[in-house]
């Protein structure tokens, strides 16, 4: 695996510092929501507000981040919370791969900028970029202008919008098309004066130790889940689709998933396809599930239906 450096930026001193996550502390933690927790515990004392430039902004992504995995794509968020005491948040696609592959599996921001800035990352290459001009567009226009600004297209952006900037309590942070949206974050990213994080790495793969053995362990894990999709499908009673979108109307799970880049779900629709056929519907006419009738285990709950 690539080594675990977490990238430490010090906003109001403007100072980025590269080191190297502890064997202990991956023993004793894995990695990323847990390391993120241990990181915050360490370094916010007791008692710092939510948007003091004392609290730390943190984003950690797992070992298997960019492994191929199944559901390895997963990004984690946290710091003190404008909401609650820890504020944790995560958010799926392909930011956390391609923060791993510049080469960074945590990057630790800390204190305010006394202008708006964004941070750049291109491999080695880290650096604070003034962000004044961008200060008061939506993420997605943001987005849009760090690329045409630095001419590269497929740069990964994490970024916030206006109510980050104004600091509402309930901001969240978009990667991309997706979204940190628990706990306020937004709202940290915005005190600390930070715009956006943008992210591309050269390195397309992780270094794995025995790849041989770990495509095996992936194609095993891939074909549990699709077996327990079909398992939980037959276990549920007939006049119950186990999961509305996707049984009534499984045409359209699978236009609507790869529209949205929900992989398992799209999966899931085209294994059902398969099996049993489908006609293309798409009705809504469908009466509504019976809450109390919708089993405890149903693929919704695990494709974030």
């Amino acid at each position: 695996m690539i080594d675990d450096i977490i990238l430490k930026v010090d906003l109001s001193r403007k100072k980025i510092a590269k080191q190297a996550l502890s064997d202990s502390l991956k023993k004793a933690f894995i990695g990323g929501r847990g390391v993120n927790a241990k990181l915050l515990f360490d370094e916010v004392v007791p008692g710092t507000d939510a948007y003091s430039p004392r609290n730390v902004l943190i984003i950690g992504a797992g070992p298997l981040v960019g492994s191929g995995a199944p559901g390895s794509g997963r990004i984690n968020v946290t710091a003190r919370s404008p909401l609650t005491i820890l504020g944790d948040s995560n958010a799926g696609g392909d930011w956390g791969p391609e923060m791993k592959f510049a080469g960074y599996s945590y990057i630790q921001i800390v204190g305010r900028s006394y202008n708006p800035v964004y941070l750049w990352i291109h491999d080695d290459e880290v650096e604070l970029k003034d962000a004044k001009d961008l200060w008061g567009t939506d993420t997605w226009e943001a987005e849009q202008r760090i690329r045409e600004e630095n001419g590269v297209q497929n740069v990964k952006v994490a970024s916030i919008g206006l109510a980050g900037e104004n600091l509402v309590r309930y901001a969240c942070v978009k990667f991309g098309n997706r979204t940190a949206g628990r706990c306020g974050l937004g709202g940290v990213m915005g005190s600390k004066r930070l715009k956006a994080i943008a992210v591309k790495g050269s390195r397309r793969r992780l270094n794995l130790a025995d790849p041989k053995k770990f495509s095996e362990a992936t194609s095993e894990a891939i074909e549990t889940r699709v077996q327990t999709i079909l398992k939980d499908q037959s276990d549920t009673p007939s006049h119950l689709p186990p999961f509305p979108l996707v049984a009534r109307r499984p045409i359209l799970a699978i236009i609507t998933a790869a529209i949205t880049k929900r992989w398992e779900t799209l999966i899931a629709s085209m294994v059902i396809v398969a099996v049993q056929g489908s006609p293309i519907s798409f009705s809504s006419s469908a009466p509504p599930l019976e809450p109390t009738l919708i089993p405890k285990r149903t693929p919704a709950l695990y494709m974030g239906m």
